[in-house]
């Protein structure tokens, strides 16, 4: 029941941070005046400290970032949050206009990156961050779909470890956690177990452990159950179809 109320609390919190999204870079013509909608004007006042307070994660992405308006508002519930003692996950998520320019990038971001104890980060973005022309190394490398070994992942570029000193300059003091994942169901469980078995950024055993069971959870959701379930009947599409259309769209 507990794990249920902790799922129930963290949904909750990201469903309330989605009215964090899009952005005035995203659409040009809301600098011409037009109003803001309301995704993008949630004030400081209208924050809800009760899920704030309860919730042990919060999550967002760098969308909210991109609308100065909303600033305060994310800003605010990052410290609220962290008073009640919530992890903040940063998710940056880069939209288009956010991959034009790195520099520019790095200061959008700064201040959040600053803020969060987990960062969840593609591969893309890592390299966009690190600027890739350091690593032109791992650019010559023929074709080769296995590994033989550990030590041959660190010459392809689809398959790179990166060590601590190549992501050292992306590292803060307070961040915990930097790690990139496939899948949203593995990402759903590494996050219910960084929220459950704190003890995962202290010791370096547990948090194996606890990463490999986040990984076969995600394959058991995301791949096993899909997998026997199967492609969905044609009578269940079409009824799906009729409830979400209008008829003439049938």
């Amino acid at each position: 029941m507990k794990q249920v109320n902790l799922i129930k609390k963290v949904t909750i919190l990201m469903m309330m941070m989605m009215t964090f999204r899009y952005s005035r870079m995203m659409y040009p013509w809301r600098k011409r005046g037009v109003k803001d909608s309301d995704e993008d004007s949630l004030l400081s006042s209208e924050l809800n400290l009760h899920v704030l307070k309860e919730a042990k994660m919060f999550h967002f992405n760098s969308e909210v970032l991109t609308s100065p308006s909303m600033h305060a508002s994310l800003f605010k519930a990052i410290s609220l949050s962290k008073k009640s003692g919530s992890l903040i996950f940063f998710d940056p998520n880069l939209p288009l206009p956010l991959r034009k320019s790195r520099d520019e990038t790095k200061k959008v971001i700064k201040k959040a990156w600053e803020q969060a104890d987990v960062i969840e980060i593609t591969k893309q973005e890592l390299e966009f961050l690190l600027d890739e022309d350091h690593y032109v190394r791992r650019r010559n490398f023929r074709p080769q779909y296995y590994a033989d070994d550990y030590e041959q992942t660190k010459n392809r570029r689809d398959y790179y470890h990166y060590t601590r000193e190549e992501v050292s300059p992306l590292w803060h003091p307070g961040l915990q956690f930097l790690f990139n994942c496939s899948g949203d169901a593995v990402l759903a469980a590494i996050m219910r177990k960084l929220t459950t078995q704190p003890e995962m950024f202290q010791d370096q055993d547990v948090l194996e452990r606890q990463i490999r069971f986040a990984i076969t959870a995600g394959i058991i959701s995301q791949w096993t159950i899909s997998a026997v379930r199967g492609f969905p009947t044609e009578s269940a599409v079409q009824n799906l179809k009729e409830q979400v259309y209008l008829p003439s769209m049938w």
